[in-house]
């Protein structure tokens, strides 16, 4: 820049030459220009507009050794350099936690193979107090009958410790084959594992420490299944997960992404609305009543959206601000576009249908349904494109006109080839 002449150097730093360079080449194009080097750029605008709080968005395993290697022998910003610095420390943070997590894990794994071979120890004993119980029983029946009572109680209580010993060895056995599952948790699955907790709660009446329970089994099977079952309610988005929140009733949660939306779903997991922006969306949340979502995004722009239109229609408006239509789907209708001369309207739904209506009179009335994820007007408005599985269709854009005229048209073929058939219903 210096050779061109568009830059001097001065005290030590570059300045644009003169104004009308400066109007050019001013601070939102050097960042333009950054971003476009930066193999981390929009992880960095992000950081950088959370305030620096956002740990999601600092880079961690082969991202990070990426744009390491990218960094090397470049004179970067400051700001490069402690986004940089931070996700070396997250880096390190989030492996020395896996470390832990794993070693957990294996102390909780080794002290249940542990428990198993001491259950299976006390059944052993059981057995033998009850062959030994047995064998005095039969000589005790031939003595008194304060013998008898004695040799009784005793048989009584190998016999409790035979059936705990017999119980806690199925409770191991059967814990082991929840332990196998990972794909296929299920409800029932919930079920069974809280059964194993409660019969072992029976055997387990006093209040003895963790480490001498005589199976740990069904406490990891329990807990296993309820993360898996957690793991099953995702809200997913195209990118990066920026904010989740819940609604103040608890019955709604919103989410914000890189995918330049916020997203809305109910506590089952199906998402409810989309809330688009023109750029990544950073932050969302709910007014006290629950009505009202904010949204803001590094477009520039914060944006309302009232939770009470949701209501499965688009409305049309006009400009004194009267609602002039109301279009109907089966389910929450996501975006709404207008033909080149404003007559033509496509509005596209959750329900995978779009609909086509057309204005006639004062009214507006459907003309057409496909079905289809999204459509868009052609610039002249006589053709509409629409999506259908993996494939785009062009259709033509007819109105009421054209299309009973196609009827009729129909008709006089068909009555022109049915002579015996009054054509009385083409005329």
């Amino acid at each position: 820049m210096r050779l061109t002449g568009l830059a001097v150097k001065r005290r030590g730093k570059l300045l644009i030459y003169n104004r009308i360079y400066q109007e050019v080449f001013n601070q939102q194009w050097c960042e333009q220009q950054l971003a476009k080097l930066r193999p981390y750029a929009s992880e960095i605008n992000a950081w950088m507009a959370s305030e620096c709080e956002d740990e999601s968005r600092l880079l961690r395993g082969q991202a990070l050794q990426e744009a390491l290697q990218w960094a090397t022998g470049k004179s970067l910003s400051s700001v490069d350099y402690q986004y940089l610095s931070a996700s070396q420390e997250f880096d390190k943070r989030e492996v020395q936690r896996a470390l832990v997590a794993e070693q957990e894990a294996n102390q909780l794994l080794a002290q249940a193979r542990q428990q198993a071979e001491k259950a299976l120890e006390t059944e052993r004993e059981a057995n033998q107090v009850l062959a030994n119980a047995q064998k005095k029983a039969r000589w005790i029946l031939f003595g008194t009958t304060t013998a008898a009572v004695i040799s009784l109680g005793l048989a009584g209580f190998g016999w409790q410790q035979f059936r705990t010993a017999q119980t806690v060895t199925r409770l191991e056995q059967s814990s082991a084959s929840l332990f196998r599952l990972s794909e296929s948790i299920s409800i029932d699955n919930l079920v069974e594992a809280t059964q194993f907790v409660k019969e072992l709660k029976q055997i387990v009446k006093d209040n003895r420490s963790f480490t001498e329970y005589p199976t740990v089994s069904p406490l990891l099977a329990l807990q296993t299944t309820l993360e898996n079952i957690r793991e099953k309610n995702e809200l997913r988005h195209d990118d990066a997960v920026n904010k989740v929140v819940f609604s103040p009733d608890g019955k709604t949660v919103a989410t914000a992404s890189n995918d330049n939306t916020a997203k809305l779903w109910n506590l089952q997991g199906l998402q409810i609305a989309t809330l688009k922006h023109n750029s990544l969306v950073n932050n969302v949340v709910f007014s006290p009543d629950g009505k009202t979502v904010a949204t803001t995004s590094i477009d520039r722009t914060a944006k309302l959206w009232n939770l009470q239109s949701i209501d499965r229609t688009a409305k049309l408006w006009n400009l004194q601000g009267l609602q002039i239509a109301t279009l109907k789907h089966k389910d929450s209708v996501y975006n709404v576009v207008f033909s080149p001369d404003g007559k033509t309207v496509v509005t596209t739904s959750r329900d995978d249908n779009i609909r086509l209506w057309t204005q006639v009179g004062d009214d507006w009335q459907q003309l057409a349904e496909y079905q289809s994820k999204d459509g868009i007007f052609s610039p002249d408005g006589n053709l509409i494109a629409v999506v259908v599985d993996n494939t785009v269709q062009l259709r033509p854009v007819e109105g009421l006109d054209q299309l009973l005229a196609r009827g009729c048209d129909w008709l006089r073929d068909y009555f022109a080839s049915h002579p015996d058939v009054s054509n009385e219903a083409c005329r």
